[in-house]
């Protein structure tokens, strides 16, 4: 494959992991909103990969803060960007967009295809991730960065979704794995990860939380802590997903290619998907977001993306589909109603500012 030109916007966790590892065999572009990253991130980089305990390093081509120039120089941008961000970041990128311009959003749910929609009209493709492809932590911040967990294969839709084989045949090369082509980008947006998956254990966790009264001696940790009831929770909020699936589905989308969750995580009920997830090795260690006070008590942390992300751009985005497709959404509504009385704010994502108001709207976009 001839060396391409590709832009990664972000330099956090994954965003250093991808440009360090795309560097090996292709011009990499690292784009940063901070320059303090700009001027002491170093441009040879290196890769811890924790699973054997070995070490890859590259040298990324270039750290710019200047959007303009960045687009003008990458075909293909890949966008780590947590999804409380599209908005701002859509309007400031777009402008500098054109038909030679392939978005690659790691992962691809959060909303993306939404908030970035104009893009299309400018002739650029959209493409998704359906998960991203491992678990990336900074050991040494602009100089190594953790790796591990890496999936054999990846799942990947894209708008158009004449593009989609085109782009996937990219991306088999620089992930160096194998690439399933998505037929259709709902099986990205309502994709039963973080959205689900971090928002029950957090409603679990937290749900006696009272901001002026309640604090903690102890707080759990995130995975190798999980209990039954959290699986519970889960897999109710994985089955009212599924029904809007079934829905769209009847309608001619094509959304099959979703693991329901008890079958990602090889289990079959609540009780075995708690002892799968507790045994994860690439979970292990992971705390809960929470902050010490001053009694040395612990408090949930509101501004982790665990919260900031996974409910205002995760679970509320497939809230709003299912109350756009009238399907059953009682545990979504539950949950996400939980979190925002407790930071005190309204539920602000809507469909309707993305001109999807029925059914029709729906099936017109995602059958593109």
């Amino acid at each position: 494959m001839e060396k391409l030109s590709i832009g990664i916007v972000g330099a956090g966790n994954l965003g250093c992991v991808l440009a360090t590892k795309f560097s090996l065999s292709n011009d990499v572009i690292l784009f940063t909103e901070d320059e303090n990253k700009v001027n002491t991130f170093n441009k040879k980089m290196k890769v811890h990969y924790e699973d054997n305990d070995t070490y890859y390093e590259a040298n990324i081509k270039e750290i710019t803060s200047d959007l303009q120039g960045f687009c003008s120089k990458c075909d293909y941008i890949f966008i780590t960007f947590p999804a409380f961000l599209f908005e701002k970041f859509s309007k400031n990128i777009i402008p500098f967009l054109n038909s030679n311009h392939h978005l690659v959003f790691v992962p691809g749910s959060g909303g993306a295809e939404l908030f970035f929609k104009e893009a299309l009209n400018k002739g650029a493709t959209i493409s998704g991730l359906q998960r991203v492809h491992a678990i990336a932590r900074v050991e040494k911040p602009g100089e190594i960065v953790k790796e591990s967990g890496i999936k054999k294969s990846l799942k990947v839709a894209t708008l158009p979704n004449s593009k989609n084989g085109e782009i996937c045949k990219i991306l088999s090369e620089l992930f160096k794995m194998k690439i399933e082509e998505l037929n259709n980008y709902l099986n990205v947006t309502f994709v039963n990860s973080n959205p689900t998956l971090h928002t029950s254990r957090l409603y679990n966790l937290f749900s006696d939380f009272n901001i002026n009264t309640k604090e903690y001696d102890y707080i759990p940790l995130f995975y190798e802590d999980w209990n039954e009831e959290t699986s519970k929770l889960l897999i109710e909020l994985d089955e009212e997903i599924f029904e809007m699936i079934k829905l769209l589905n009847s309608k001619g989308l094509n959304i099959n290619q979703l693991l329901k969750i008890t079958e990602h995580y090889d289990s079959y009920d609540a009780i075995s998907m708690t002892k799968k997830i507790k045994s994860i090795d690439a979970f292990k260690g992971l705390k809960t977001p929470c902050i010490e006070n001053e009694n040395h008590k612990f408090v949930p942390d509101f501004n982790s993306r665990y919260f900031v992300s996974d409910f205002n751009f995760g679970l509320d985005i497939l809230l709003a589909f299912a109350e756009i497709l009238n399907t059953r959404h009682e545990k979504m509504s539950q949950v996400s109603s939980w979190y925002h009385n407790l930071v005190n704010k309204k539920r602000e994502f809507k469909l309707e500012k993305f001109n999807l108001n029925s059914l029709d709207d729906i099936l017109n976009l995602y059958s593109n």
